[in-house]
């Protein structure tokens, strides 16, 4: 809805190549949503303005408001040109008081204190309003509040001077980045709802200049609305697109090489100075195998003001080639249809859903994790398929908190994914993401003939990760950013998830043995600077016009710590160095939790050829690999296995965990007299075994000759040799002298040679 305002000329001069000024009133700004327009009429300029002869110069106002970040001011020509002057700046201080705008001085209306009096460059492109044009006639000052109901005000008056130092528009002709132009024919932008507006994408392909004028190469209508949260009182402006037909219902369209859809992010990443830092923690999620959404660089117009380099991401939303779960009817209401598939958020109330019944950590104002519809939404959901996911997620809240949690039966694995819960977790914690875990926060359920549980993710918003924050430890390289409810504990905080699953000893054994995998190769240091790098040169050309118009490197920007750099490649090298340190911390947290690998294993000839093989460290998490040196494998934990024949054997075992820790030990199995009456009555017997300080050995009835004893350690080396006469067939040995481990027992005659396995404790 428009509301217009009359207007009134105080005056007018005749012309000439001198500045000349119009001025007139303005009016209330209501605070009710509704967009107000205050006009002003110029006569008597010439019929065309340009940026090099005579043209607008600025544009000054007067204004009072209880809360000036809520004001979106733009300035509408009579060819219908609108330029955004400023949004979003000066916080919840009073009013503009003499406030000048022009597209001629250097420093920008952000970086201006309160109550903003001088000459300014505003938000917006100025130049772009000498254009050829005819000024005489009505110009408007568009303003919108954007938090309705909340903070009025009142413009008094305003001005706009035209002279012959016309404002000269953004340099911009081509980009090697897509381009991609939006026009809401002059509507402010507001948070909610979307409006109409058209989109305009320019992409050559890879490789290719993309040139402003040239014709497009997608096209079509749009809503458009602000994205995101604190962002949104940033001068550029993230957008959150639907790609809409000629009727206005959703259309899926694929934008710049990404799977079609209907809904996507243009992230604005102000003040993310590297530009990367999104695309850099989905881009290795995806590494890691999980689904988090594809991104495009790109250069971005608004009605036709450069907005600078964004970046194009897919909206999270259930789909074949995104949150691949399936589709929920209404009538899904029973058996395997209903249970799945739902995406859930942890982020701001801002839809109905549901509180856990469990308190968050350390969370003095009782907090309680808020939960949200995301698929199917909450007015699209059935009541059954509510009361299911609902039930189902409070399931898995019981068993994680209660008392057998570590359970894999009945624990929380019984409801949830773990690789899913491990990969999400480090990809918060490399970044130490101040929102990572409390807001932002995604997890889907599978239908039960699909895998049927939990998985977190995917990932998203990180523009405040990877040292990008000020505040609640966000800068530190140490620390679990997951602990956030112990250093800023009066926020939104971090369920109790994440607390209790670091007090799984198979967690994080299976957190430290992963860790450990993925830094010899998809998270190693130099794969992620190789990254960091890769879109540091995809934005090269692209961020110095970027930062030509926002000229912000070396300019505190909310939240930025440390210190500033005043160049790209600072930047980028002051994210490098934080993460640098950032793995180094972890690499010894991760590693406190290592698992100690024992694959030692004992032999026990159950006759001439067959044998048991028995592991010395069993438990929930292990996985085994035998070699028996004869062509043969097994996976069993405790195999018996025959051999082929006499022969030299070595063999070997692996022990893994099922998240990448392992070791392999080796023992050389001797078969040199198979015999003819092979049985138990015909072994070496060893008692007690494992032995501490002495132990007995029992010979078969048929080994009648002189033998000699041999005990073997784990480096090949004989620790202890003895002889005996072939008449003793039961013999005690001291072993109290030899150190504590595992040891090859051989006992050889002329003809016959046993061996077997033997502990010392």
């Amino acid at each position: 809805m428009l509301k217009s305002v009359h207007f009134f000329v105080l005056f007018v001069f005749p012309f000439s190549l001198t500045a000349q000024t119009f001025t007139a009133t303005g009016g209330p700004i209501p605070d009710d949503g509704t967009i107000s327009t205050f006009d002003l009429v110029v006569s008597g300029l010439p019929v065309a303005i340009d940026t090099q002869n005579f043209g607008i110069e600025s544009v000054c106002l007067n204004a009072a408001h209880t809360w000036n970040s809520d004001l979106s001011v733009s300035l509408r020509a009579p060819d219908g040109t609108v330029i955004p002057l400023f949004s979003g700046i000066g916080g919840d201080l009073d009013g503009f008081e003499n406030t000048c705008l022009s597209g001629n001085v250097a420093i920008s209306i952000f970086e201006a204190p309160h109550p903003f009096t001088g000459i300014f460059r505003p938000t917006g492109d100025m130049g772009a309003l000498n254009n050829g044009q005819n000024p005489n006639g009505v110009w408007q000052l568009v303003i919108l509040d954007t938090y309705a109901f909340a903070d009025a005000g009142e413009l008094y008056d305003w001005s706009i001077t035209f002279g012959s130092q016309p404002c000269k528009p953004f340099p911009f002709s081509s980009s090697d980045l897509p381009i991609i132009k939006i026009n809401t024919g002059g509507q402010p932008i507001p948070n909610e709802p979307k409006i109409d507006a058209e989109m305009f994408v320019i992409d050559n392909g890879p490789g290719q200049r993309n040139f402003l004028n040239q014709p497009f190469t997608t096209a079509g209508p749009i809503g458009v609305e602000l994205h995101g949260n604190s962002t949104q009182g940033f001068p550029k402006k993230s957008l959150r697109i639907e790609t809409r037909n000629a009727l206005g219902e959703d259309e899926d369209v694929s934008l710049l090489g990404l799977p079609a859809t209907s809904d996507f992010v243009l992230s604005a990443n102000f003040s993310d100075k590297t530009l990367m830092r999104n695309a850099l923690a989905y881009d290795f999620s995806r590494r890691l195998g999980q689904y988090a959404s594809r991104t495009r660089f790109c250069e971005v117009f608004v009605d036709n003001t450069y907005q600078g380099v964004y970046v194009l991401t897919e909206k999270i939303k259930r789909g074949k080639e995104r949150v691949d779960v399936p589709k929920l009817d209404a009538s899904d209401t029973t058996g395997v249809a209903l249970t799945g598939g739902y995406l859930v958020s942890i982020d701001w109330n801002s839809s109905p859903g549901w509180n856990s019944q469990f308190s968050q950590p350390n969370s003095p104002n009782n907090y309680l994790t808020y939960f949200q519809h995301e698929y199917p939404k909450w007015d699209e959901i059935h009541p059954k398929q509510q009361d299911y996911i609902r039930g189902y997620v409070d399931s898995f809240e019981v068993a994680l908190h209660g008392p057998d949690f570590q359970n894999p039966q009945t624990g929380w694995r019984h409801f949830a994914d773990e690789k899913s819960f491990l990969d999400f977790l480090f990809i918060n914690e490399i970044s130490r993401n101040i929102d990572g875990y409390r807001l932002s926060t995604y997890f889907y359920k599978q239908r039960d003939d699909k895998g049927g549980k939990l998985r977190m993710g995917p990932v998203w918003d990180f523009d405040l990760a990877w040292y990008n924050s000020n505040y609640c430890d966000g800068w530190l390289t140490s620390g679990w950013a997951f602990n956030f409810n112990y250093v800023c504990p009066g926020d939104v905080t971090v369920p109790f998830w994440w607390e209790r699953l670091l007090q799984d000893t198979l967690f994080t054994q299976n957190l430290a043995c992963r860790w450990q995998l993925l830094r010899a190769s998809t998270l190693h240091t130099d794969s992620i600077f190789a990254a960091i790098d890769s879109m540091a040169a995809a934005v090269d050309e692209a961020q110095a016009r970027n930062f030509d118009y926002w000229p912000i490197l070396g300019v505190y920007v909310w939240p930025n710590p440390g210190a500033l750099p005043d160049t790209y490649a600072g930047e980028v090298q002051k994210m490098k160095n934080w993460i640098s340190e950032r793995l180094d911390w972890l690499d010894f947290a991760f590693g406190q939790y290592a698992p100690t690998l024992n694959p030692g294993f004992v032999a026990t000839p159950l006759s001439a050829l067959e044998w048991q093989f028995s592991p010395e460290q069993t438990g929930d998490g292990y996985t085994y690999f035998w070699d028996f040196d004869d062509g043969t494998t097994s996976t069993v934990a405790a195999p018996q296995h025959q051999f082929p024949g006499t022969g030299t054997y070595e063999v070997k075992l692996t022990l893994s965990t099922n998240y990448g820790c392992g070791s392999q030990t080796q023992q050389i199995i001797h078969i040199v007299n198979t015999g003819t009456n092979e049985g138990v009555a015909g072994l070496l017997q060893v008692f007690p075994n494992p032995a501490h300080d002495r132990l007995t050995l029992t010979l078969p009835d048929d080994f009648s000759e002189k033998f000699t004893l041999q005990f073997v350690n784990s480096l090949g080396e004989t620790t202890l040799e003895k002889t005996f006469s072939g008449n003793e067939k039961q013999v005690s040995v001291s072993v109290s002298e030899l150190p504590a481990g595992a040891y090859g027992l051989s006992v050889e005659g002329a003809a016959k040679r046993l061996a077997m396995r033997v502990i010392l404790h």
